[in-house]
């Protein structure tokens, strides 16, 4: 099966879009990491962007851990997510040095920025990971599927064609 990568675009996408196929792909032995491209520091009704970020860190450490997978975060700001080369690389970067065999991210029809971008950012970055010409610190690396599981966000054109059993890991 090898290993999953979810990427999404605040702390809390990924896990809300695939905690259970996390659950499921790392309890079945294999290994997993979650890319949060912003913490999500402006969601919060109350709390200071600054104090909200240092409380998602800790709850996406902690939900990494429970799932079984590796938690990494990028320092964008929500709502400021760029689409251009340098962010682009960064998570080709990644692809890289994880080595993913499939990749969940946002689909493209959503209403939030930082989804599209986020879209945007992983369908390139994805096709630089697998060019042996583009020269990185990490060897080029092809990932074998990417999927968009299904957001409440991202809805406009999704729609579902592939359903996973998660109930041996999901109540």
């Amino acid at each position: 099966m090898g290993k999953l990568m979810v990427i999404g675009a605040h702390a809390g996408d990924a896990e809300n879009m695939a905690g259970a196929v996390v659950c499921r792909h790392t309890r079945a032995g294999h290994s997993a990491t979650i890319v949060h491209m912003t913490l999500g520091e402006a969601g919060h009704p109350r709390l200071k962007p600054a104090e909200y970020a240092e409380q998602r860190k800790r709850e996406v450490e902690e939900a990494a851990q429970r799932m079984g997978a590796k938690a990494i975060w990028l320092m964008y700001r929500d709502g400021e997510l760029p689409v251009n080369d340098e962010i682009k690389f960064q998570v080709c970067d990644l692809i890289r040095q994880e080595k993913p065999e499939i990749i969940l991210t946002h689909w493209k029809g959503s209403f939030h920025k930082d989804h599209c971008a986020t879209y945007e950012i992983v369908r390139d970055a994805i096709f630089f990971a697998a060019l042996a010409a583009i020269e990185r610190t990490d060897p080029a690396h092809r990932v074998g599927a990417v999927y968009y599981p299904e957001n409440w966000e991202d809805m406009d054109g999704w729609r579902a064609d592939i359903y996973l059993d998660v109930s041996d890991v999901w109540d």
